[in-house]
């Protein structure tokens, strides 16, 4: 990789335990920024094949295709840890906003439509082809094209969710109309765009509706035993197995989903117990999740009213106004539903043929273990496939531990060399999250303001959904970042605060969607908030305060 012509970039000081080897001098001068979003903890060699680069790539190629000042994007696992860099084109930082203003003009009000319409129908096409694909049956030579064409898969579907960027940059529009027009923050016009159907708020609708229904019988056992042994003693009851069977059809169309980006973890549908858990916190929610929603968007429409009559003199701004707010309100539909079936379908279902060369290496005795998949190399899958019966469990054994040896350590936000001031890129951070200013007292952090309101409450760090059980009604949730698994959680939570994201990450936007105080961005949120300690949180200052 070869940096373009820049300013000499300034070397960012490393942790003297997080060493770095790079492959050149020239990644050296580059600025790389941990993959927290998306990838915070951890990650497996086969992921960082298969997963890492097809988010950074494409997430270049999409801010590039809107006219931005990027010229490519490198991605390297380091320690373990997923770090991405966007290497800026100084050629291109002049009319950089005319050219993005354009992209939203011309690409982005028809967004949702190209969705609905050719992009959704395109990835689930993919994701039923891997969910339906025979793979007790499929031969070593079928099943190494299937796991070509779902690398390739990887890439395009990727491709797709970074295509919509001019359609995610309405929020955008919305928070300038609305700034110009009435003197409203960004937070306040986020909020005007909540209310419209997404899949994220169903599916935590149809759980809370499924934990309700349920008999007195199953709410005791799931209210009262840790998931697994829940799913067992339901299985040994003719009102548990009609239950799980209940679920079993909410998880067909709802679970293929996990708690991370990794295929360390299974799906809900791989491991139905895994939802126990949330229907665990559901049976303590008094209010359907559809309702907070609905209560959110009544609220909307009504301040979209008061807006409206102050312009009832100007027809002109009227006119904009409605537009703009009509096509707005399909940003929270556009962002979760593409999550849904990109961000959590798809990277569930592809980890099935995977799982299946897990199954045939460990009966070949290559692996120790069927999970032990992730810790695979991509030319060692094509190479047993492909007839190769090398032992590989050293090998695995190895990485896992190195996993193991990380797994607690929290690393640089960025490495590598910092960019010149040009080379910001204030265009994303209400998505990504913009820089704070660290807080020099101890017992509050700072963040990004992400859903207005404050709550009080017991902090609950929380890194994986594997920790879920942990999580009680009126804790205030403390994580690296949400996906949509996380979602039914949320209907519990008195607030949220996470290391990564801004007001426009799924994080922020479900929280909006339930009526929760949400703070993102904090970066060191899991690492300086104790668990169980009592906090404060202000949503909209994006504050948090530690009690002792």
């Amino acid at each position: 990789m070869t940096a373009p012509s820049m300013p000499m970039p300034t070397p960012i000081p490393l942790p003297v335990d997080f060493p770095v080897q790079w492959d050149s001098p020239e990644e050296a001068m580059l600025q790389w920024e941990w993959e927290q979003q998306h990838l915070p903890l951890p990650l497996s060699p086969l992921a960082s094949e298969v997963i890492g680069p097809a988010i950074a790539h494409n997430l270049a190629k999409g801010i590039r295709n809107m006219g931005g000042p990027i010229a490519s994007a490198g991605f390297k696992r380091i320690n373990t840890f997923a770090y991405m860099t966007m290497v800026p084109d100084f050629a291109l930082m002049e009319g950089v906003e005319e050219r993005m203003k354009k992209a939203v003009a011309e690409r982005g009000f028809n967004s949702y439509q190209r969705w609905t319409d050719e992009m959704q129908p395109e990835v689930e096409a993919a994701n039923q082809r891997l969910i339906n694909y025979d793979y007790a049956v499929a031969s070593n030579a079928e099943l190494a094209e299937l796991i070509e064409w779902a690398v390739l898969t990887m890439d395009r579907v990727w491709w797709l969710h970074f295509d919509l960027m001019p359609g995610f940059m309405i929020s955008q529009v919305v928070k300038e109309l609305c700034g110009r027009l009435f003197g409203m923050s960004g937070l306040e016009a986020f909020e005007l765009m909540q209310g419209a159907p997404n899949l994220s708020v169903e599916s935590g609708s149809k759980l809370w509706q499924l934990a309700k229904a349920a008999p007195e019988s199953v709410k005791n056992v799931v209210g009262s035993q840790r998931a697994a042994e829940a799913y067992a003693a339901l299985k040994a009851t003719g009102e548990g197995r009609q239950f799980l069977k209940d679920l079993d059809a909410y998880l067909n169309v709802f679970g293929w989903r996990s708690g991370s980006f990794d295929w360390y973890d299974p799906s809900w549908v791989e491991e139905p117990s895994l939802a126990l858990d949330s229907v665990r916190l559901m049976l303590k929610v008094a209010t359907d999740p559809a309702e907070d929603q609905r209560r959110g968007g009544e609220r909307a429409d009504a301040l979209a009213n008061e807006l409206r009559a102050k312009l009832a003199d100007n027809p002109a701004a009227l006119g904009e106004f409605n537009f703009v707010y009509g096509v707005g309100k399909t940003y929270p539909q556009m962002q979760e539903d593409h999550n849904f079936y990109i961000d959590q379908k798809y990277l569930a279902v592809a980890r099935l043929p995977f799982v299946e060369v897990g199954r045939r290496m460990t009966a070949a005795g290559i692996l120790e273990r069927r999970e032990d998949f992730p810790f695979l190399r991509l030319d060692e899958v094509r190479g047993f496939l492909g007839g190769d019966s090398t032992s590989l469990k050293a090998r695995a054994a190895e990485r896992k531990a190195e996993i193991d040896r990380w797994k607690d350590y929290i690393p640089p936000q960025h490495i590598g060399s910092k960019l010149p001031p040009e080379a910001a890129d204030p265009f994303f951070a209400d998505f990504g999250g913009a820089e704070v200013e660290p807080s020099r007292d101890p017992l509050v952090v700072k963040g990004n303001p992400g859903a207005r309101g404050t709550a009080t409450g017991t902090a609950r760090v929380i890194r994986t959904l594997a920790d879920a059980d942990r999580v009680q009604e009126g804790d205030i949730l403390v994580c690296d970042t949400t996906t949509p698994a996380w979602t039914p959680l949320f209907a519990s939570l008195a607030g949220i605060v996470a290391d990564s994201g801004g007001p426009l990450s799924h994080c922020a936007v479900v929280a909006r969607e339930y009526g929760l105080p949400c703070i993102v961005g904090t970066r060191v949120g899991t690492r300086q908030i104790p668990d169980g300690a009592r906090i404060t949180m202000d949503g909209a200052q994006g504050i948090v305060r530690i009690e002792r």
